[in-house]
C-alpha cells in the first residue's frame, strides 16, 4: 500500500494499493553488520517530494492558465504541493518474504556481498501496518519458517539450499540430496551471511 499526504491542501492524502508478498533491501556494504528489521524500517521510511503534481487541487479554469485543456479550449490550473510518500502494509499477507539483495555491480559483472544480516526467528510487522488496519482482522505477528541461501560468488554461478522448519517445529537443512537436522543457532550462524530470501508466515 503507498500513501502520499500533502501539506497545505485540502485532499490531505490518497493511497493507491499493490499485492505483494516481498520485500526487497540492499545489502552493499561487507563492512556493515545489518540487521533486518532496521532494512524493513528503510523501505519504509517516508520520502518527502517537493512540488507534487495535486490532481485533485488541479481544477479547470476558463481561459489564462498555464495548461489548455484539448476538449473546449477551457484550461487547467495546476497545483503543486509539498508531499510525502510512505509504503506501508494495508493487510498483512499470509506469507511474507523478505529478499537479500546481495549482488551490486562491480564494472561490468555483478558480485555477492556476504555482509552478516541478523534475523530474528519472531517477526512483528505492526510497525509496518496502516494505521487503517483493522487489528481484529489478521494477526501481524510471524514466525521464520524457511530461509533460501546462496552459496558461490556471482549472480551467473553457485549454489542454492535451504533451511526449512517442519511441522513439528525442527530445523532441517536441505542441500542436494543430504537433508540434515540443525538447531536454530545452526541456521542463525549459516544464513545471517548466506541467506538470499527469508520466508515469514503468519502465526
Amino acid at each position: 500500500h503507498r500513501r502520499v499526504k500533502k501539506s497545505n491542501c485540502p485532499n490531505r492524502s490518497f493511497g493507491s494499493h499493490l499485492p505483494f508478498h516481498t520485500v526487497s533491501s540492499p545489502v552493499t556494504n561487507l563492512d556493515t553488520r545489518y540487521d533486518l528489521i532496521e532494512l524493513i524500517k528503510a523501505c519504509s521510511t517516508p520520502e518527502t517530494i517537493e512540488g507534487f503534481h495535486c490532481d485533485s487541487c488541479s481544477v479547470a479554469k476558463s481561459g489564462g492558465s498555464r495548461r489548455s485543456s484539448r476538449a473546449g479550449g477551457s484550461a487547467q490550473k495546476v497545483a503543486y504541493r509539498t508531499a510525502e510518500k510512505k509504503v506501508e502494509i494495508a493487510k498483512p499477507a499470509q506469507v511474507m518474504r523478505f529478499h537479500l539483495k546481495r549482488f551490486v555491480w562491480a564494472g561490468v559483472r555483478r558480485h555477492k556481498v556476504r555482509a552478516k544480516v541478523h534475523f530474528p526467528f519472531e517477526l512483528n510487522m505492526a510497525d509496518f501496518v496502516s494505521i487503517e488496519h483493522d487489528e481484529g482482522s489478521a494477526a501481524t505477528t510471524y514466525a521464520l519458517t524457511a530461509i533460501i541461501c546462496h552459496q558461490g560468488l556471482r549472480m551467473t554461478s553457485g549454489h542454492f539450499y535451504a533451511h526449512c522448519k517442519t511441522s513439528k517445529g525442527d530445523w532441517m537443512c536441505f542441500n542436494d540430496r543430504k537433508v540434515s537436522r540443525e538447531s536454530e543457532a545452526d541456521v542463525q550462524k549459516d544464513a545471517d551471511s548466506a541467506g538470499y530470501i527469508l520466508i515469514y508466515t503468519r502465526t
